[in-house]
């Protein structure tokens, strides 16, 4: 159960700095930005762990 509290808390930790980093996650409400980098990053992890 911790682990899972944990990682959901470091997805929100990343969205949160991505959409500090990148400026065009501020515009117009878009959160697609941040999303699609935290998707992309979850994806990396995903595929380390697979090899």
């Amino acid at each position: 159960m911790t682990a899972y509290l944990m990682t959901f808390a470091s997805g929100g930790i990343l969205y949160l700095l991505i959409q500090d980093i990148i400026p065009e996650s501020k515009l117009n409400s878009n959160y697609m930005t941040s999303l699609g980098a935290t998707f992309g990053f979850l994806i990396g992890v995903v595929g380390e762990m697979l090899i």
